[in-house]
């Protein structure tokens, strides 16, 4: 489990170190709204005479619901190695952190996932989707005088790419279909004059300007979030008792 919006159970965990802001902290974390999130999509292809949708394309109908909840709470045990890196555990996984000094740390892990899907037919028809996924999970705190506050990020990254063959023979057509798989309707559109369309890829029509049909969704969205806290007077025999204790956000 990375750091998430609903999971913020943290507690930070290494060997022990002589740091006077090594203890048991109870923190504070922000609960993100909209306004914490900020996302970038970039959509690349050779569909011929495509664009690409524009975001109010669907029209002027809107509805909009806001939600405020509460903060959550949850108890933060941190120590360093002494060596200028230190370790923070999330339920059951660990963050690997540097020590900028001052009183500065950042912990930061990096999950990736990348998928690819190979398909073909013997008489002619390819098709590749390949999928590469990445969260980037940052908690930066400073630590001062019994007090600690920063930032928790967590940015992910996702980049699509599909390719299939822009025509395809009859008898391949009979078993998979007359349109293609690739998703070109989703981000692209073709206005003919007459109408606007979504993009397709069909079986016997040149819809691209070369032999495969390519589209390619980059996107990149990071959402922030403050943290603070302070360090409680609970030693290790108190430790088992509260380190699975908080608030979660809302109710």
């Amino acid at each position: 489990m990375r750091l998430s919006l609903s999971t913020l159970s943290l507690i930070a965990v290494v060997s022990s170190g002589c740091s006077s802001f090594s203890g048991l902290w109870l923190f504070e974390f922000e609960t993100p709204g909209d306004d914490n999130e900020v996302c970038t999509e970039a959509v690349d292809h050779n569909f011929t005479g495509a664009t690409v949708v524009a975001e109010d394309a669907t029209g002027t109908y809107t509805s909009v619901r806001t939600t405020e909840t509460s903060n959550s709470l949850a108890f933060v045990r941190f120590e360093d190695h002494g060596d200028g890196t230190g370790t923070l555990v999330l339920n059951n996984d660990v963050y690997p952190g540097t020590d900028a000094g001052d009183g500065s740390w950042t912990f930061e892990w990096t999950g990736s996932s990348i998928v690819s899907l190979v398909e073909g037919h013997e008489l002619g028809y390819d098709y590749t989707e390949d999928r590469d996924t990445s969260q980037i999970s940052t908690l930066s705190l400073t630590f001062a005088d019994g007090t600690a506050a920063g930032d928790v990020v967590v940015q992910t990254l996702d980049l699509q790419s599909y390719t299939e063959s822009d025509t395809w023979p009859e008898q391949v057509m009979k078993e998979i279909g007359d349109r293609g798989r690739i998703p070109a309707g989703t981000y692209l559109e073709i206005d003919d004059g007459k109408r606007v369309r979504p993009a397709a890829n069909d079986w016997e029509d040149a819809d691209c300007d070369s032999a495969d049909c390519l589209l390619t969704i980059d996107s990149d969205c990071t959402t922030t979030w403050t943290a603070s806290g302070y360090l409680t007077p609970f030693g290790e025999e108190e430790y088992d008792a509260v380190k699975n204790t908080g608030q979660t956000a809302g109710i």
